[in-house]
């Protein structure tokens, strides 16, 4: 999985006018939040900032620092201690293309929150500048995952393996048709491979690949590719509930490469994508989403060498 985060500054922000406690690193002229900035982009879809009274407000005189800071509280922030804040919210999210989803999230200090009322006529004016950037948070799209091992129990000792995975914004875990975590069948039996993605967004199996050797390099057999299945083991994909075009599981019966080996090594990969609903009469994927999908699932009949059936 790859995640990135980054910074979209307010354009005007330039060097000479960099806000205190800010800075120019590049000398672009872009500036950035300084020391007591910081954040986190989760795989659950929010983001998890830290930040200081200067990165919401530039020369926030001192008598109006305590009233701006119960305003930010107001605003869903938490006041750990000063003038620190910190907060974890819902990042918005796009996508930007077949391989990228984009979450983004404003930090914005309000320029009511820094005003006073003067005179006889009650003149409002501004004491200090707001200041207001984007956060963002890029999101691959496809994962590599390597589900583990289907063993064949060949007697009730047979310790099963399990591969690391990294991964924790897809994962995938090997069932029985009972529903429980198991590591081996006997040869025939139903092997179900449950996927779990993020609840923001949907997720669809591009394949998933059978090997006799743990590398995941020897002897591949495609079991499922889209929606197209490998019939001489039984193969079958599960449909999402939504979207009928995404696949969001397989089975297949447990197998052997030969009489000494007693385990298939499987690696799948998966794909995320949003819904976008904006300006139509019902839910629809994304077009960049909706797009790969309808590749993969067109290749399906013509992958590799094996003989699928879609």
């Amino acid at each position: 999985m790859k995640l990135f985060g980054g910074l979209t500054l307010v354009a005007g922000l330039a060097s000479a006018a960099c806000p205190t406690g800010w800075t120019d690193p590049t000398g672009s002229g872009s500036c950035e939040p300084g020391t007591g900035f910081s954040f986190i982009c989760n795989d659950d879809g929010t983001v998890s900032i830290e930040a200081d009274m200067e990165h919401f407000f530039d020369a926030m005189p001192a008598d109006l620092a305590a009233n701006v800071a119960t305003l930010i509280v107001a605003a869903g922030w938490t006041h750990e201690n000063n003038d620190y804040f910190s907060i974890t919210d819902d990042l918005t999210m796009s996508q930007t293309s077949s391989t990228e989803i984009t979450g983004t999230y404003t930090v914005a200090g309000q320029q009511t929150w820094a005003q006073r009322t003067l005179g006889t006529g009650n003149e409002v004016i501004d004491v200090a500048r707001a200041l207001s950037f984007d956060i963002t948070c890029t999101y691959d799209t496809e994962f590599s995952i390597n589900v583990g091992n289907v063993g064949i129990a060949a007697s009730e000792t047979f310790d099963g393996y399990s591969d690391s995975n990294t991964n924790t914004l897809v994962t995938a875990e090997l069932q029985d048709n009972a529903g429980s975590t198991a590591s081996t069948w006997v040869l025939g039996e139903t092997v179900n491979v449950v996927f779990t993605g993020p609840t923001w967004a949907f997720l669809t199996v591009k394949d998933c690949v059978a090997y006799s050797e743990n590398s995941y390099t020897n002897n591949p057999i495609t079991i499922t590719y889209g929606e197209c299945v490998q019939e001489a083991v039984g193969a079958s994909v599960t449909a999402d509930s939504t979207y009928s075009k995404l696949t969001t599981g397989i089975s297949f019966e447990a197998f052997k490469y030969n009489a000494n080996d007693e385990t298939a090594y499987l690696q799948c990969n998966v794909l995320i994508g949003l819904e976008n609903d904006s300006g139509l009469a019902s839910a629809a994927l994304d077009s960049d989403f909706d797009g790969a999908v309808d590749t993969i699932n067109t290749a399906g009949g013509t992958v590799e060498s094996n003989a699928l059936t879609c």
